[in-house]
């Protein structure tokens, strides 16, 4: 492997790790609540992308789709379980567990995909 390939990849995990602890620091911002499960949702994104793929939709337009489908699908989870914890006193104790929640019902679609297998 050559410096310069080693040197890339690196600057490419970098900014990748950057980005992510921008979003999470935006949302902090903007929400006022940390959620570590982002991960999960940029996942949900992948796995609707190359479903969407696989059933022969154009890649653009399945990347486009895609995210306005993560879109809905996080404002419906930030409205049902979020939002109505922006005003309580005890934060803290509750935070926790909406945001272990959320991971995990963000992951069970994604599992029981996975535990199917292929269709092809």
């Amino acid at each position: 492997m050559h410096i310069e390939q080693i040197i890339a990849s690196g600057l490419v995990a970098g900014a990748i790790y950057a980005l992510i602890a921008m979003c999470i620091v935006i949302l902090y911002k903007v929400t006022g609540i940390i959620n570590f499960a982002q991960g999960e949702f940029v996942m949900l994104g992948a796995m609707i992308v190359i479903t969407l793929v696989d059933a022969g939709m154009n890649q653009l337009l399945a990347a486009c789709l895609t995210v306005l489908i993560v879109m809905i699908i996080s404002m419906g989870i930030y409205g049902a379980a979020f939002y109505p914890l922006r005003n309580t006193k005890n934060v803290l104790s509750n935070q926790p567990y909406v945001r272990s929640g959320t991971k995990f019902e963000s992951r069970s679609p994604v599992d029981s995909t996975q535990a199917t297998g292929p269709s092809h």
